[in-house]
């Protein structure tokens, strides 16, 4: 053996040693570390962990102890940085991945939260675990009402356990609020079979969106079956919104701010629910007289405002011929008389009101909205003639998508008889807004 091969082989030795022991030395100071740590002593802990890396940087579980305790510490930047570390080394080091979604978590940063759980998703061996993971996600994104994004990875969950319950609900809650019924109802019915109880303590929210699905698709023997299982704490406020009574109050709303179409539309709907429901044909009756045609009276008034010499008087026929008007859908000659009536007594609310909503069935938003914007806001108003004025405002927002005045307006309008159609409205719009705000990102 030469010299020069024994010098060689000598420095390999040496090398190999070194290395070993600053293996030995890495593991003793996380050993120390570790003992820190358990002991409360986190700062400590964290300067330990920077020595064993800096001996042995290749090992995860050096930064990944050292985030835990950044996490403790609730020091969360920090703590992603450390879990980031550990997952570079080790690309399958899930416990990284769930920990770097609970610092995201805390710092609200979501879109990394369902980045974070989608990397446990993909690397856990365990389908127990990874539908947690998945339905941490679905979760999340549902509270946030970002259904899209949820949707997708409900299908993936689908993939792993298509008949996972929690799943199920939520992808039927999701396709009710998107108003796909179809889909919502056969989410439902493959869950409802699967449980074995129909006990509404423990099955209330599944019946309920089977129920609602139901409902929406015109099968109201069937979502009177279903609702018969969801009777049972919130969702008995849920349901009472989808009886005949309510649908009835609803149209009596509508009926009122002369939105005759609706107001029909809800009573045909109470009616299909119960045929029997006699407040419901009162109501259409009601509708039909004052849409039936006035022509006659309106040409007696008109003939009376052509002698009438007295201002006072003379106003008066002027607002009764535009009430008729309006109940008639001559929008525009309601205008008209509503105008005539105001040069008189221009701030008369009930006029101004009847102009408003000339104007809004003539899709005139612009004005509707100053007009109708002038009448909610009249001082001294009673309660009921206050909630009437910001029911209509508020749909008037809400054909021009400005959702924010919609929803403020629809809150002003809880009260009375329109408290419990508003607020079912101002869900609809929030709804609305935020699956509008979810397409444009």
């Amino acid at each position: 053996m030469n010299i020069a091969f024994r010098f060689i082989l000598i420095v390999s030795l040496w090398s190999c040693i070194g290395s070993l022991s600053a293996q030995d030395d890495a593991m003793q100071i996380f050993a120390r570390a570790e003992n820190l740590r358990k002991s409360n002593n986190f700062i400590a802990a964290i300067d330990e962990y920077e020595r064993a890396i800096a001996l042995q940087p290749e090992n995860p579980r050096f930064p990944f102890s050292k985030g835990m305790c950044y996490f403790t510490l609730k020091d969360y930047d920090n703590a992603v940085m450390a879990f980031e570390e550990t997952s570079k080394l080790k690309s399958d080091f899930v416990p990284a991945y769930t920990m770097m979604a609970k610092s995201y978590q805390a710092l609200e940063r979501f879109v990394k939260v369902e980045e974070s759980l989608d990397l446990a998703f993909k690397f856990e061996m365990n389908d127990k675990k990874r539908m947690a993971y998945k339905e941490s996600i679905i979760k999340m994104l549902f509270d946030q009402k970002n259904f899209e994004k949820a949707l997708r990875h409900i299908n993936d969950a689908k993939a792993l356990n298509p008949n996972s319950l929690n799943i199920l609900y939520y992808e039927a809650s999701i396709h009710n609020s998107k108003g796909n019924y179809e889909a919502a109802k056969q989410a439902m019915v493959t869950a409802t079979n699967a449980i074995p109880v129909k006990d509404p303590k423990k099955v209330a929210r599944f019946y309920y969106e089977l129920g609602y699905a139901y409902n929406k698709l015109g099968e109201y023997e069937k979502s009177s079956e279903a609702f018969k299982y969801a009777n049972f704490g919130p969702y008995k406020s849920l349901i009472a919104k989808l009886s005949p009574k309510f649908y009835t109050t609803a149209a009596i709303c509508y009926m009122r701010i002369n939105h005759f179409e609706k107001s029909k539309e809800m009573l045909h709907t109470a009616l299909k629910m119960q045929p029997n429901f006699s407040q419901a044909y009162v109501f259409l009756s009601n509708i039909s007289k004052k849409e039936a045609n006035q022509n006659v009276a309106l040409d007696e008034l008109k003939k009376a405002a052509s002698v009438e010499s007295d201002p006072k008087n003379l106003a008066n026929i002027y607002k009764n011929m535009a009430q008729i008007q309006l109940d008639n859908g001559l929008y525009q000659e309601a205008i008209s008389s509503a105008e005539t009536y105001l040069k008189s007594e221009p701030k008369n609310y009930q006029v101004l009101f009847i102009k408003g909503i000339a104007q809004y069935h003539l899709k005139d938003f612009k004005q509707a909205l100053v007009t109708l914007d002038n009448v909610a806001n009249t001082p001294g108003l009673d309660v009921e003639s206050s909630s009437k004025f910001y029911f209509a405002l508020g749909l008037a927002y809400w054909d021009v998508k400005d959702f924010k005045m919609a929803k403020n307006c629809l809150k002003r309008a809880q009260y009375g008889p329109y408290k419990s159609v508003s607020t079912m409205l101002y869900e609809e719009v929030e709804t609305e807004e935020k699956n509008n705000t979810n397409k444009k990102s």
